[in-house]
């Protein structure tokens, strides 16, 4: 209602919004839900295919969407470096992440079972057709991960809140997480300080300035 009466202004239909007084309700912002460690092995030990494992290493090692995962292909991952060139961010945005040994090793896997010799070809495939694997596709993975492992919370965005607590648990700098993310700013990422306090009271503990005069 109060989109469509700024329009109703713009318009010249109105000469003011009836809606310039109204404070709007404040939401709740709830904790960003992410997996625990014996949910992250029962997720992995749910995958069935090379495919399916590659793909989940690689969104939970690498933070990254699941429409970025989708758009990779074979030329934007360096196996010696671990650097993955995502070209297709949010607001077509290009930036690089990285992964580590595990999930090369799952990804070279999967690409040897293929037998892919042209890398310009999509990293992940449907196993149906043989085409780029499509949202619908990996929603449909997800259901069945969720399905067998019994974690409820199964979905790419999980993995990707996932990758960013662990970051922040591991000392990695906001700043840092920030650009690995694809957020413009630090405002997406306060939310996860809330799921690290007792770290971060740890990490006070260790390093508070007075204390250690």
């Amino acid at each position: 209602v109060r989109v469509f009466c700024n329009f109703c202004v713009r318009e010249e239909l109105l000469k003011e919004s009836p809606f310039l007084k109204v404070k709007m309700p404040q939401l709740d912002k709830l904790l960003p839900v992410i997996f625990t460690d014996e949910e992250i092995s029962r997720v992995l030990d749910a995958c069935e295919s090379k495919r399916d494992k590659a793909l989940c290493y690689l969104l939970l090692d690498s933070g990254m969407r699941q429409s970025e995962a989708i758009a990779l292909n074979i030329e934007d991952i360096d196996m010696k470096t671990g650097a993955v060139t995502v070209l297709k961010g949010k607001g077509s945005k290009q930036r690089i992440v990285y992964i580590g040994t595990k999930t090369k090793r799952y990804l070279t896997l999967y690409f040897v079972e293929r037998g892919v010799t042209d890398a310009t070809k999509p990293v992940f495939v449907s196993e149906n057709n043989g085409e780029r694997i499509k949202k619908h596709g990996v929603s449909q993975l997800m259901i069945r991960l969720r399905d067998r492992s019994k974690v409820k919370k199964c979905s790419t965005h999980t993995f990707r809140r996932t990758f960013a607590t662990k970051a922040l648990k591991n000392g990695m700098p906001m700043m840092m997480l920030q650009r690995l993310m694809g957020h413009e700013n630090l405002e997406m990422l306060k939310r996860y300080v809330a799921l690290v306090q007792d770290d971060l009271k740890d990490a006070s503990g260790k390093y508070g300035v007075v204390d250690n005069l």
